[in-house]
This record gives structure tokens, C-alpha cells and sequence, in this order.
């Protein structure tokens, strides 16, 4: 599949309806005819590359923006781009006899197309010419072989660590990682260390309503394989867990021109039987900062969020009488100020972003969210934990059952907005909200 092509044609009219429908499409490979879905309005044509469609040129890229435009802005992020990866959308109208699951499905390794090759010009400190452009291996506190994105028009960077399961764990703006990196696990790995690693910046998991999962560190934590074969952009792949019977693949696209970063996270069904799992974003922050988080007006929370407890030996979601000194609701925006006692929340937030604001950074994730999605703990479609040392920003997806050779796809995408100044009430935080630009994922 990585020596194929894809040609990714969005028939507009009928693309935007299915878009915007919040349902599942399937898509399926055939690499010798092309195929139309009539009922969610994609043509998707594989086809063999050959001597002259190996890479497309700066020129060919510009002239099919308009195109490939629409398809990121629904996605993740902006720019220029001509397409060699597979794209699985959750937007399209249901396929006649397939029973509808949550978030986004794709059969097979190649049945989605999300990397999209990023057509600008060279970035910064590019010092390995084996390398795309954008692309960078060098040695990022103790850890080797790490893979740097970075931007060409902005001073944005993301570090990307393959030794430590394939974890980001540096994404910064002029030099200043809003991520948290625990200098005293700095260089480690889990073949060194026999216990779980406490690292600090993004990792994806996987996870069971009402269920504990047994150690699977092939997952999280293990050193990965990567791959780096188009500009602006890194894949990092688990090996299977046998205990789980999954595998995750990450996939980082950084635009240059904007500085936004686009994640594909697939978790992959290996076994032979059917399993269930949701995908949960960990994505933790230096703390002290304003977290920001609208509510959805129609919550199946009495109070619109909640908030973790515990009584009687269970942990439980309380969304009648929450309340923390830290937490409060202005103008339907939850405002949290981070930094005090260990605090965890949730909400079924449809707004579809998540932001916090530290410094001089105002720090946005993006995720979809499915009003059909049978969520954890609830029905929480995004969680935050915050202490004293960190801020835990937790975007998560449906619980889906996949069959085998199915995967569970939850794309996302990252924006660093700089500030005049920092941030220093919970009213001056929620004044920011209208600097935060719309959401990329339709409703």
C-alpha cells in the first residue's frame, strides 16, 4: 500500500451533504478499477504510480488547491496539497446494509486516505537531504532518531519521539513548548526502565467502557517503527498487542505555510474476533494555565459537565452538583484555572475544540465528535485532569465494535495562537474564545 497512489476526487455538491451528515462510510481497495460510492458522493480511484506520478511537482500541487482544500479544511489543516495516502471519512451518509458505528471506520490498512502531501517550499535547518523537506532526525534530549516537523513560513515545530512509542513530545511556537517534559524520564525507554514512563506531551491510547485493560505498553510505550516519506509529515506504527488485539498507527502532518498540525490516530484490528474499544487523546500540558471548553446546550448533564468522584470504593462522573473552586461557567464556556489540587472533569462537549492558555499561548486541539457516539465515562466526549505540575487535555472517541481487519480512525489538529499577554483571571480567559477560529470538522 505505501508504493500506491490515490486520486481523491470530492464531488462537491453531493460531498458537502454527506460531510455534513455525521454518518459512517466504508470504503474498500481495488487496485485495478476505479469506483464510485454513489451514496456519499467520493470518487476514489486507486491507481499504480509509475515514473511520472511518483511525487506530484510545487506547480501541480497550487493548481489543485481549490480541490484538496476542501478536503483538508474538513479535516485538519490548511494549505496546499496533493494527495498519496487513504482517507476514511466519518461524514458521509450510511452505506445501504452496513449497521452504523460510531466515529470513523475504514476496512483495511488502505481503505483511509489522510496524509496529503504538503507542496511548500523547504523548511528551516533542514540538515538531513535523504529527508522530505520539513523533515529533520536529530537527537532531542537523550532520545535518538527523534523526527522534527518543521513549519516554513512560521517558527512552529513539533518533535516527535519513536523510541518512546511514538509520543509528540514538543510542539512549540517561537521557541516555547506548551507541552510538559519530565526531565527525569528525559532519554528513557522501556526496555531500560520495566515500568510504565511518565513522559509527558501527547500519546493516544486505547480504552474500554467500564473495563480495565490489561499492560499493553506495545501500544504507548514500546519503541516504534516510523516512517518519514513526504514533506512536512511522520507515521509511527505499534506492533500488534496480543492482548488487546490491536495495533495503532499515528499519523502527523504539519502544515508549513500555517503552522497547524494534523493527527491521524487508527487504532487497527489484528485478531480474528471482534473487539471494542474507544481512542483517548493524552495530551499533557504544562500546568497553571486557563483551560477552555464550551458546553453543548443539550447535556445530558444536569449541570452541562462533571465532575469525577468517588464514594463507596467506585469512581462515578457527578453532572448534578459539580463544583471546584477552579471551575467555573462563563457565557456557556467552562473556564478552569489549572494549577491547584488534583482535579479531574468531563463534559459531552459538541463544541469540537478544547483549548488552554498559558503565557503568551493560547494552545487549540480540534477533534471530532459524534452526537450518535457512545462515549466513556457517561458520555464524555472530552476529559481534563489538572495538579499542581500539569494540565491533561483529554479529546476522546466513541467505543466502536470493529471486526476484524477494521479500524477505528479520530483525526484532530493542533493550533498555537500567539497572545499580546498572559492570561492572569478566568475572565480575561474566556474573553479569548472569539480568537479561536471555527472548527475544520463539520457538524
Amino acid at each position: 500500500m505505501t508504493n500506491s497512489q490515490f486520486r481523491l476526487i470530492p464531488l462537491v455538491a453531493a460531498g458537502r451533504a454527506g460531510l455534513q451528515s455525521g454518518k459512517v462510510a466504508h470504503f474498500r481497495e481495488d487496485f485495478t478499477t476505479d469506483f464510485t460510492d454513489n451514496t456519499d458522493g467520493w470518487v476514489v480511484s486507486p491507481r499504480r504510480p509509475d515514473a511520472s506520478a511518483r511525487r506530484p511537482h510545487l506547480e501541480s500541487v497550487k493548481s489543485v488547491k481549490s480541490v484538496v482544500r476542501f478536503l483538508w479544511l474538513r479535516l485538519c489543516c490548511a494549505g496546499p496539497f496533493a494527495p498519496f495516502g487513504g482517507l476514511s471519512s466519518s461524514r458521509h451518509p450510511q452505506l445501504p446494509g452496513k449497521p452504523r458505528q460510531g466515529m470513523f471506520r475504514a476496512r483495511g490498512m488502505a481503505a483511509a486516505v489522510f496524509a496529503l502531501w504538503l507542496g511548500v517550499a523547504a523548511a528551516r535547518g533542514q540538515n538531513n537531504p535523504g529527508l522530505p523537506a520539513g523533515v529533520e532526525l536529530r537527537t532531542y534530549t537523550g532520545w535518538a532518531n527523534c523526527v522534527f516537523l518543521n513549519a516554513s513560513e512560521l517558527p512552529v515545530q513539533a518533535v516527535i519521539v519513536p523510541a518512546a512509542g511514538g509520543r509528540i513530545v514538543h510542539f512549540s511556537l517561537n521557541g516555547t513548548n506548551i507541552l510538559l517534559e519530565n526531565s527525569a524520564s528525559q532519554g528513557a525507554i522501556l526496555g531500560a526502565r520495566n515500568e510504565d514512563l511518565f513522559l509527558g506531551g501527547f500519546q493516544c491510547d486505547a480504552g474500554a467502557g467500564g473495563r480495565d485493560l490489561p499492560d499493553h505498553w506495545q501500544l504507548t510505550e514500546v519503541p516504534q517503527r516510523w516512517l518519514a516519506d513526504a514533506s512536512f509529515s511522520a507515521r509511527v506504527f505499534s506492533a500488534p498487542d496480543a492482548r488487546l488485539g490491536v495495533a495503532l498507527e499515528k499519523e502527523f502532518v504539519l502544515a508549513g505555510d500555517t503552522g497547524e498540525l494534523g493527527l491521524l490516530q487508527r487504532l487497527r484490528n489484528v485478531s480474528d474476533q471482534t473487539v471494542k474499544y474507544y481512542l483517548s487523546d493524552r495530551t499533557i500540558c504544562k500546568g497553571g494555565g486557563f483551560v477552555l471548553l464550551p458546553l453543548n446546550r443539550k447535556s445530558r448533564f444536569q449541570a452541562g459537565w462533571a465532575l469525577a468522584r468517588e464514594a463507596g470504593g467506585k469512581k462515578f462522573y457527578d453532572g448534578v452538583r459539580p463544583a471546584s473552586p477552579s471551575v467555573r461557567v462563563l457565557g456557556g464556556v467552562l473556564v478552569a484555572e489549572t494549577g491547584g489540587d488534583a482535579t479531574r472533569l468531563g463534559a459531552d462537549s459538541d463544541g469540537r475544540w478544547i483549548a488552554y492558555a498559558r503565557g503568551r499561548l493560547l494552545f487549540v486541539k480540534y477533534y471530532f465528535y459524534a452526537p450518535w457516539g457512545d462515549y466513556p465515562d457517561g458520555g464524555n466526549s472530552v476529559e481534563v485532569y489538572f495538579d499542581r505540575r500539569a494540565t491533561e487535555l483529554n479529546p476522546l472517541s466513541p467505543e466502536i465494535s470493529l471486526p476484524p481487519g477494521d479500524s477505528l480512525i479520530f483525526p484532530e489538529k493542533w493550533v498555537l495562537l500567539p497572545l499580546d499577554r498572559e492570561v492572569t483571571t478566568a475572565e480575561e480567559a474566556r474573553r479569548l474564545v472569539p480568537k479561536i477560529p471555527p472548527p475544520p470538522f463539520g457538524h
